[in-house]
């Protein structure tokens, strides 16, 4: 039985747009909901109120999230709500760095980036309260350091006028939260004082950009390293110290203002880009009441979550988990972004196929987050994926690929008037000087192996991009050009 997504559009509109995307696990899937393409593929978005039809994450996602993040999700509406969840999600994303699972050829970790573009005062400052979920490790860690700190000034003091043996050593600094303002070889540093993990949570992206304007080369390449849990490395210039670290699982949250964006990435061929859950919308012109919400308790409350959150931290964080999909759920995955990968290359750009492959990544990824706040583990340190698990990865990766197509489009605006090879194929099977119907067109292009619904995603493009004129109703003809 077919399951529905509804994707609501604007902040507070009741209207609502269903895309089908089939029972998943009876691998039925159905990728008709990628018509919520559309605005992005064949407008252009320098036209701002494009962005305000930016879908939001589904109901059905909320209803079946772990706990906490229900708990924590529940205080917040519309946007605001959306911000915490994927600033929650990517924030808890760096704390449960002992589990991981098999990827194709790697062994992958939970770490994911986020960045979250909208104009200013639009609600993104929630993203503090995803942050406060991990304040009880970061200050267990820093408390850890401060302590060790204490311990180094006393034997120094003890030996003034001595020989400092080398035994001395002065500790690294423990943390969790790293700041975005650091170089590339200090990320290094302490990402290896911290077994390789560490979260950057800035509210101005400006903050981390300003670091990787300093240092580009060495930092926006470390950056994409961690995402994959490839080794980073440098030499110190005064000890020719070789440092490395082997499995980085560095988390990145991120939000920003829409002119931001060009400078944190740079262009649309940086692999950054691709590593990113992105989330961007307008914010409609609606003052909201200042009434305390959630009877004042927001904090209160996430301060409870944050303690929930550091005893599932204690729990892991002594022991190795492996992370599995079962056979079913591998290929209702890849069944589900082969499709994906058909259609927006085929009828967006070619250029997008990295998304899709990294967005796989990322559902991975977030899969292996919520069966991990789920607890669903057996006795041989096993965390196994349940159905509800996966779907609902993928249904919030499908609302991401959306946010990532405008992302993209916004940085390579030519693309979205650019045919597709499949829909230059397409033309090409047209009559040049007389008028077709839709069926005639079905029938001419069966030879490039579609089906009739990618051939009229095809026609439809066409005309928008003012290769064909729809005469009538299932009526075309080539416009000279």
């Amino acid at each position: 039985m077919g399951g529905n997504i509804m994707i609501e559009k604007g902040i507070k509109s009741t209207n609502e747009q269903v895309f089908c995307v089939g029972d998943l696990l009876d691998n039925k899937t159905c990728f008709e909901g990628f018509e919520g393409f559309e605005p992005f593929a064949v407008s252009d978005l320098s036209k701002q109120q494009e962005l305000y039809h930016t879908p939001i994450i589904p109901e059905s996602v909320y209803n079946n999230l772990p706990q906490i993040l229900k708990n924590g999700s529940s205080l917040f509406q519309g946007r605001e709500r959306d911000i915490w969840l994927i600033s929650a999600i990517t924030v808890l994303s760096g704390m449960f760095p002992t589990i991981s699972g098999g990827y194709r050829y790697d062994e992958m970790f939970p770490n994911l980036f986020s960045f979250i573009i909208a104009p200013q005062a639009s609600g993104k400052a929630v993203m503090k309260f995803s942050k406060m979920l991990g304040n009880p490790v970061h200050n267990q860690k820093l408390l850890r350091y401060r302590e060790e700190l204490e311990d180094f000034k006393k034997a120094l003091k003890a030996r003034k006028g001595k020989q400092v043996s080398d035994d001395l050593i002065k500790p690294d600094p423990k943390l969790l939260f790293i700041p975005g303002d650091t170089s590339s070889t200090a990320l290094i540093n302490l990402l290896n004082a911290n077994d390789g993990v560490g979260i950057i949570c800035e509210s101005e992206a400006d903050t981390l950009t300003t670091a990787l304007q300093k240092d580009w080369g060495n930092f926006s390449d470390k950056l994409r390293n961690a995402f994959d849990n490839t080794e980073v490395s440098y030499t110190r210039s005064t000890t020719k110290d070789y440092i490395t670290v082997k499995e980085p699982k560095l988390a990145v949250a991120i939000t920003g203002t829409p002119d931001q964006l060009p400078k944190l990435i740079g262009s649309a061929e940086n692999g950054l880009l691709t590593r990113n859950i992105f989330y961007v919308f307008n914010s409609q012109y609606n003052f909201d009441s200042i009434a305390p919400k959630s009877n004042g308790n927001t904090k209160q409350i996430i301060v409870e979550l944050s303690e929930q959150v550091e005893k599932l931290y204690n729990r892991y964080i002594h022991h190795r988990y492996a992370f599995s999909l079962s056979e079913k759920q591998i290929n209702a995955v890849t069944d589900y972004f082969s499709e994906a990968q058909e259609f927006v290359c085929e009828n967006i750009s070619e250029k997008l196929n990295g998304f899709i492959i990294r967005m796989a990544v990322i559902s991975y990824k977030i899969a292996m987050i919520l069966a991990a706040l789920n607890q669903n583990l057996d006795k041989n340190y096993q965390l196994s994926c349940s159905d509800n698990d996966i779907n609902t990865a993928l249904k919030m990766s499908q609302v991401f690929l959306q946010h990532a197509v405008a992302v993209y489009l916004q940085l390579y605006k030519s693309a979205g008037r650019q045919l597709t090879a499949h829909q230059i194929k397409v033309l090409n099977k047209l009559p040049d000087d007389s008028v077709f119907t839709r069926a005639e067109a079905v029938e001419r292009c069966k030879v490039l192996g579609k089906s009739s619904r990618a051939t009229d995603t095809a026609l439809k493009k066409l005309c928008s991009f003012k290769y064909l004129e729809h005469l009538d109703q299932g009526m075309y003809k080539k416009i000279n050009k």
